[in-house]
């Protein structure tokens, strides 16, 4: 998981890529556009951090990921 910004979560719930992106992230999401289509970023606040990491959704059935959605999340479908 990486630390990002609030203004990092809303931006790419908004459908974007920040540019200041940790490059780690970034390079992740890319890579899940590349192979799926769109990647999911899953998002994990903490009272002092926002944590985000990339969902591989090979991994989790459908109710996994009913789970994975009751957090905050977002899809990237485009590098823009």
């Amino acid at each position: 998981m990486i630390v990002i910004t609030s203004a990092h979560m809303e931006e790419l719930q908004r459908g974007k890529i920040p540019n200041d992106l940790n490059q780690r992230l970034r390079d992740d999401i890319n890579f899940m556009l590349n192979q799926e289509g769109e990647a999911i970023v899953s998002f994990h606040p903490t009272s002092y951090c926002i944590y985000a990491d990339i969902v591989e959704t090979e991994f989790f059935n459908d109710e996994e990921m009913e789970d994975i959605k009751s957090d905050p999340y977002a899809v990237i479908k485009t590098q823009d």
